[in-house]
Protein backbone atom coordinates (compact mmCIF):
# COMPACT_ATOMS: atom_id res chain seq x y z
CA UNK A 1 0.00 0.00 0.00
CA UNK A 2 0.93 3.37 -0.99
CA UNK A 3 1.28 6.22 1.75
CA UNK A 4 1.30 9.68 0.68
CA UNK A 5 4.98 9.99 1.79
CA UNK A 6 5.28 8.30 -1.44
CA UNK A 7 2.84 9.87 -3.70
CA UNK A 8 1.07 13.02 -2.52
CA UNK A 9 4.35 14.77 -0.69
CA UNK A 10 6.94 13.96 -2.84
CA UNK A 11 8.61 16.84 -3.77
CA UNK A 12 7.88 16.43 -7.10
CA UNK A 13 4.50 16.84 -6.04
CA UNK A 14 5.15 19.81 -3.72
CA UNK A 15 7.00 21.26 -6.16
CA UNK A 16 4.31 21.11 -8.70
CA UNK A 17 1.75 22.69 -6.36
CA UNK A 18 4.23 25.40 -5.14
CA UNK A 19 4.31 26.41 -9.27
CA UNK A 20 1.02 26.20 -9.94
CA UNK A 21 0.37 28.65 -6.45
CA UNK A 22 3.16 30.73 -8.41
CA UNK A 23 0.93 30.64 -11.98
CA UNK A 24 -2.04 30.96 -10.21
CA UNK A 25 -1.26 34.32 -8.07
CA UNK A 26 0.57 35.88 -11.33
CA UNK A 27 -2.17 35.06 -13.70
CA UNK A 28 -4.61 36.52 -11.32
CA UNK A 29 -2.87 39.94 -11.25
CA UNK A 30 -2.19 40.43 -14.11
CA UNK A 31 -5.24 39.45 -15.43
CA UNK A 32 -7.20 42.00 -12.85
CA UNK A 33 -8.90 44.88 -14.56
CA UNK A 34 -6.99 48.34 -13.51
CA UNK A 35 -7.88 51.96 -13.39
CA UNK A 36 -11.08 52.64 -15.33
CA UNK A 37 -11.99 48.72 -16.20
CA UNK A 38 -12.21 48.53 -12.44
CA UNK A 39 -16.00 47.93 -11.76
CA UNK A 40 -17.38 48.27 -8.21
CA UNK A 41 -20.81 46.49 -7.14
CA UNK A 42 -22.29 49.70 -7.21
CA UNK A 43 -21.29 50.20 -10.87
CA UNK A 44 -23.49 47.11 -11.41
CA UNK A 45 -26.43 48.23 -9.70
CA UNK A 46 -25.93 45.52 -6.49
CA UNK A 47 -27.02 46.78 -3.57
CA UNK A 48 -24.87 45.73 -0.35
CA UNK A 49 -27.28 47.15 2.31
CA UNK A 50 -30.27 44.49 1.37
CA UNK A 51 -31.99 42.52 4.08
CA UNK A 52 -33.31 38.89 3.78
CA UNK A 53 -37.00 38.83 4.13
CA UNK A 54 -38.75 36.99 6.32
CA UNK A 55 -40.00 34.08 5.98
CA UNK A 56 -43.97 33.56 5.90
CA UNK A 57 -45.26 31.19 8.88
CA UNK A 58 -44.82 27.79 7.74
CA UNK A 59 -48.34 26.77 7.90
CA UNK A 60 -48.48 23.31 6.06
CA UNK A 61 -46.51 20.27 6.26
CA UNK A 62 -44.69 19.99 3.73
CA UNK A 63 -43.13 23.60 4.20
CA UNK A 64 -42.24 22.37 7.71
CA UNK A 65 -40.48 19.73 5.83
CA UNK A 66 -38.36 22.11 3.72
CA UNK A 67 -37.07 23.97 5.78
CA UNK A 68 -35.68 21.06 8.07
CA UNK A 69 -33.04 18.75 8.42
CA UNK A 70 -34.56 15.57 7.77
CA UNK A 71 -34.94 15.53 4.09
CA UNK A 72 -30.93 16.11 3.15
CA UNK A 73 -30.07 13.84 6.10
CA UNK A 74 -32.31 11.16 4.35
CA UNK A 75 -31.06 11.93 1.10
CA UNK A 76 -27.61 11.53 2.32
CA UNK A 77 -28.05 7.97 4.05
CA UNK A 78 -29.96 6.76 1.01
CA UNK A 79 -26.88 7.90 -1.18
CA UNK A 80 -24.65 6.28 1.03
CA UNK A 81 -26.81 2.80 0.92
CA UNK A 82 -27.16 3.26 -2.81
CA UNK A 83 -23.20 4.06 -2.97
CA UNK A 84 -22.83 0.62 -0.56
CA UNK A 85 -25.20 -1.42 -3.10
CA UNK A 86 -23.19 0.18 -6.46
CA UNK A 87 -19.91 -0.76 -4.46
CA UNK A 88 -20.70 -4.38 -4.18
CA UNK A 89 -22.37 -4.89 -8.19
CA UNK A 90 -19.60 -3.01 -10.25
CA UNK A 91 -16.67 -2.31 -7.63
CA UNK A 92 -14.25 -0.59 -10.43
CA UNK A 93 -16.65 1.98 -11.53
CA UNK A 94 -19.12 2.56 -8.56
CA UNK A 95 -17.83 6.12 -8.05
CA UNK A 96 -18.57 7.82 -11.37
CA UNK A 97 -21.71 5.66 -11.71
CA UNK A 98 -22.66 7.54 -8.26
CA UNK A 99 -21.17 11.30 -9.20
CA UNK A 100 -22.96 11.45 -12.50
CA UNK A 101 -26.44 11.62 -11.36
CA UNK A 102 -25.41 14.05 -8.91
CA UNK A 103 -23.77 16.04 -11.34
CA UNK A 104 -26.38 16.15 -14.01
CA UNK A 105 -29.08 17.61 -11.26
CA UNK A 106 -26.68 20.15 -10.57
CA UNK A 107 -26.53 21.05 -14.03
CA UNK A 108 -30.48 21.26 -14.44
CA UNK A 109 -30.72 23.27 -11.33
CA UNK A 110 -27.75 25.88 -11.42
CA UNK A 111 -29.27 27.60 -14.70
CA UNK A 112 -32.52 28.16 -13.37
CA UNK A 113 -31.15 29.83 -10.10
CA UNK A 114 -31.92 33.04 -11.60
CA UNK A 115 -34.96 32.24 -13.43
CA UNK A 116 -33.41 33.19 -16.72
CA UNK A 117 -32.01 29.66 -17.66
CA UNK A 118 -28.88 31.55 -18.86
CA UNK A 119 -26.21 33.00 -17.03
CA UNK A 120 -25.61 36.57 -17.79
CA UNK A 121 -22.61 38.63 -16.65
CA UNK A 122 -22.46 42.44 -17.28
Amino acid sequence: MLDFGTTIFTWQSLLTLAILILLTTVSAHFSAPTGAAIRTAQDLGVDLNDQPEESAPRSRPREWLEYSGILPVLAGLLTLGFLQAVTKAVPATAGILVQFPLYAAMAAILPKVQGTGRLSIS
